[in-house]
């Protein structure tokens, strides 16, 4: 798994946290060991956090756009922090607004988790990007 990262927030939503790209850094690096040491070494997940990217949605437009944002989004950041993200299999977008908590697979595109920024924690991550990655099992 090549996981992209995309801490995000929303025009004219305060950020309710202030955890820093580092930070979030360290979270994935004890999810990438989790899912090293749950497959017994087979799935190697690599992963890259990206900064803090403001999209150009409101909260309701996020809100509206459901689980469908992963298409939407993904090429807003890559236009707005100029990278290229076509490398990446899998995609978590952590976004920071006071209505987003906990984390969900999106149904209709399971490449993407949603993840609110207030409940960014390895454990339930994993557990939301297992059902999108079922090689490795869960406790």
């Amino acid at each position: 798994m090549n996981l992209a990262v995309l801490l995000l927030s929303c025009t004219g939503s305060p950020r309710l946290t202030d955890f820093d790209r580092p930070w979030a850094e360290r979270v994935f690096a004890n999810l990438a060991d989790y899912y090293r040491a749950q497959s017994g070494g087979r799935e190697n997940m690599q992963f890259q956090v990206f900064d803090w990217f403001q999209l150009s949605l409101t909260s309701d437009g996020w809100n509206n756009l459901g689980f469908g944002a992963g298409p939407t989004v993904r090429p807003m950041v890559e236009a707005g922090l100029n990278v290229d993200l076509s490398s990446f299999d899998h995609f978590a977008l952590v976004i920071d607004k006071f209505d987003a908590a906990l984390a969900a697979v999106s149904p209709t595109f399971p490449i993407y988790v949603h993840v609110g920024a207030q409940s960014l924690d390895p454990a339930l991550v994993q557990r939301a990007g297992s059902a999108a990655s079922p090689r490795v099992s869960q406790p």
